[in-house]
């Protein structure tokens, strides 16, 4: 990337089209990975002080199915450098189908209600630790795929791919919620999930407001994207 004298990108330059941030390929990464998961546990180890009732069945397994798209960008940083494409490939539509799972999490918050056990506040704050923690790995694995695409098409093709990725994932976050749906059934149940998606949605109408659902959620999770890069961009150049 061009810079200007003493090494600072020109003013004039936007941040939209320098290189996204990166995070290095591996003990950062699984540093912050442990982190993300053991502020979770401690969080639901205090609420575990006033109540052995579940606050949801699923959000250890949704933080899981959050992890796997940063895993598979950090091996496709490696698989790209080896020019091993065909893996890369590979890992790069896995990383698109699980990509929405990671902020799935954040309509977790649905489950939220007052309970006379638990205090608001300690439910409260286990929803929003692990629908932060899941948004976290989203951005970070986008970022890695943005990083590849930037490299090889540009940085446009790369913020193209990253706002349309976001888009799709208010897709698969519906499909999730509302239609009980899950990434693999794209493999292990395709006819499934072409019928259901279909019939709920094109037919039936039973679950009307995708438009709505994706535009909201699609056009939420890009404004945060872009709101992290301007941050990022700020703490790099302050002047």
């Amino acid at each position: 990337m061009h810079t200007g004298p003493a090494g600072k990108t020109p003013r004039n330059r936007l941040f939209l089209y320098s290189e996204p941030m990166r995070v290095s390929f591996l003990w950062p990464r699984v540093l912050l990975i442990c982190v993300l998961w053991l502020w979770c546990v401690c969080m639901e180890l205090l609420r575990a002080r006033y109540t052995v009732e579940p606050l949801s069945a699923n959000l250890r397994w949704n933080l899981i199915l959050a992890t796997v798209p940063l895993l598979c960008s950090s091996v496709m940083l490696r698989t790209a450098r080896q020019n091993r494409w065909w893996l890369t490939s590979l890992l790069l539509v896995i990383w698109l189908l699980f990509l929405p799972n990671a902020p799935y999490i954040l309509t977790d918050l649905f489950h939220f209600q007052t309970r006379q056990t638990v205090p608001e506040w300690i439910d409260l704050a286990v929803l929003l630790t692990f629908a932060g923690a899941g948004l976290m790995l989203c951005y970070l694995s986008l970022t890695d795929v943005q990083t590849l695409v930037q490299r090889k098409l540009g940085a446009k093709i790369g913020w193209a791919v990253a706002c349309t990725a976001l888009m799709l994932c208010g897709v698969g976050i519906y499909l999730g919620r509302y239609l009980r749906l899950n990434s693999w059934y794209v493999v292990t149940h395709p006819r499934h999930l072409f019928h259901k998606s279909l019939y709920r949605i094109g037919i039936d109408q039973t679950m009307p407001g995708l438009t709505e659902f994706t535009l909201v959620y699609g056009l939420g999770l890009i404004t945060g994207y872009l709101a992290l890069h301007v941050l990022l961009a700020a703490i790099r150049d302050p002047q």
